[in-house]
Parts: structure tokens; C-alpha cells; sequence
């Protein structure tokens, strides 16, 4: 998803201007709450969260960009 979503131009603008990405390394023990809290049980693992860190959507496996932009659309 790194090559061939997020080094999109659009899917940048689009993220740019609706959220806050974050990558996380679910094998770093410093991550450990954000796996269990969230399930990511699998990457790449995709989450939309709301500023109360309640998920708005989520997506397990790769994400192709039109669904990625879709996602983004929608929250």
C-alpha cells in the first residue's frame, strides 16, 4: 500500500485534508495496547478512528486506492 496507495498524489491531498495518518509496528512491544485495543491481528490493517478513538471504519488486507479515497470519502 505504501507504493502503490499512499505515494499517490490524490490519495495525499485527500488524507492531508481529512486525518492524521499514523503507521503502527504491530511486532514493537510499544505498540502492544493499540494492537489489543484495536484487534489488528493482521497487516496491512487499516483504521479510521473519530477523535474519541472509537472506530469509524476498518479494513483488513490491502485496500486499492479507489476504495482507499471511498474510505476516506466517508468518514
Amino acid at each position: 500500500m505504501k507504493r502503490e496507495v499512499f505515494a499517490d498524489n490524490e490519495v495525499t491531498k485527500a488524507m492531508d485534508a481529512k486525518v492524521v495518518s499514523l503507521e503502527i509496528n504491530i511486532d514493537d512491544p510499544n505498540s502492544k495496547a493499540l494492537v489489543k485495543q484495536y484487534n489488528i491481528g493482521a497487516t496491512p490493517t487499516t483504521i479510521f478512528i473519530d477523535p474519541k478513538g472509537e472506530v469509524i471504519d476498518y479494513a483488513v488486507g490491502k485496500v486499492e486506492k479507489s476504495k482507499f479515497l471511498e474510505m476516506l470519502l466517508n468518514i
